[in-house]
């Protein structure tokens, strides 16, 4: 039997939104919902740059890959989505495929293997090889299009319909009360494209530039929030 569709309602601090014709959510650990066919987005989780980092003789722990793989189970729990999208790079480089980070991710899909998941090569995946055969994730084209959607790592619009993507890991710099300024993940719609926040936690990012048409949902206090207007003001 299907499990009963999680609604937003459920999960706390989501965002559902309309884009392309359909009604997705956004939740606040940088993953994109689409209810109507039980499938999740993620983009840009790196796994591996710690150890890629550690290769080159920096000592850095594996604290985030094992935060990202709970965050990552947490939302599957709450959205009951069958099938995972990641929109690009998978794998930060060659030099981070160590058995620390294969060990913790296959264990992570033994917990999960009912689940689906299919990846759309990025820069990065083209760089460090394919996932491990017990991942067992399906590779699916560049410009795969299901319903409204084109699945991309780039993001480039598409004619043939609304595109999900990653690739630009936006974040947001916005103005605090009490002064000063906070740089938070976002979703990024700018117009046919949704640009997802980088997943892994130890990622670079770039400053989003919205223009007219463009709508901006930063992740921030365990919520997402609409700030477009926030973000043209300029204040």
């Amino acid at each position: 039997m299907m499990a009963d569709r999680a609604s937003p309602q459920d999960i706390k601090g989501a965002l559902a939104i309309s884009v392309g014709g359909e009604r997705v959510v956004l939740l606040p650990d940088r993953l994109l919902w689409w209810p109507a066919s039980r499938t999740a987005f993620i983009a840009d989780t790196h796994f591996g740059k710690t150890a890629t980092f550690r290769a080159h003789g920096i000592p850095i722990g594996d604290e985030t890959l094992e935060d990202d793989l709970r965050r990552l189970s947490d939302a599957i729990v709450e959205t009951r989505c069958e099938r995972l999208v990641i929109l690009g790079d998978l794998i930060h480089a060659r030099r981070g495929r160590s058995p620390v980070t294969f060990d913790r991710v296959t264990e992570w899909r033994r917990r999960h293997r009912d689940l689906a998941i299919e990846l759309v090569k990025g820069n990065h995946d083209r760089a460090a090889g394919p996932p491990l055969a017990e991942w067992d994730i399906s590779i699916l084209p560049d410009g795969f299009q299901q319903g409204p959607f084109v699945y991309r790592h780039d993001p480039h619009p598409a004619t043939e319909g609304f595109v999900l993507a990653g690739h630009l890991h936006p974040k947001v710099v916005l103005p605090m009360e009490a002064g000063g300024k906070v740089k938070l993940p976002c979703f990024w719609n700018r117009g046919g494209v949704m640009v997802l926040p980088a997943y892994g936690s130890f990622i670079d990012s770039g400053q989003v530039q919205p223009e007219a048409g463009h709508e901006v949902y930063a992740i921030g206090d365990g919520a997402v929030h609409e700030v477009t207007a926030l973000v043209r003001s300029g204040r």
